[in-house]
């Protein structure tokens, strides 16, 4: 679970939500088992939690994402398909006296 975003997403919000929270009770105490955020993050097992460990690694794997993704586009698409000019600029394929040039030689993929 530590390479996945909701993981973080909700152990964050629920560490903020219930650290320090007092959940108020009016029956008996029988029916309050839990009176106190804290109870619940440690039956939840989020009681060593850090928000600020979530936002951090949140912000980390977002960005090693977006690079992975980066790469991978690149590899796929701009790597591999590269084009090659073939042929050679001659005379005739100067440009004229309005400033509109031909296209030289022929693009090959």
């Amino acid at each position: 679970p530590y390479i996945m975003l909701s993981f973080y997403g909700f152990a964050g919000v629920i560490v903020n939500e219930l650290r320090d929270f007092s959940i108020p009770c009016s029956a008996t105490e029988l029916e309050c088992g839990v009176r106190t955020g804290d109870q619940v993050l440690k039956l939840l097992s989020y009681d060593r939690i850090d928000v600020f460990v979530c936002a951090t690694a949140l912000i980390v794997l977002i960005l090693l994402f977006r690079v992975a993704s980066m790469v991978d586009f690149y590899y796929r698409y701009i790597k591999v398909s590269r084009l090659e000019i073939v042929g050679s600029l001659s005379d005739s394929d100067t440009p004229d006296s309005s400033g509109l040039g031909k296209t030289f030689g022929t693009i090959r993929a």
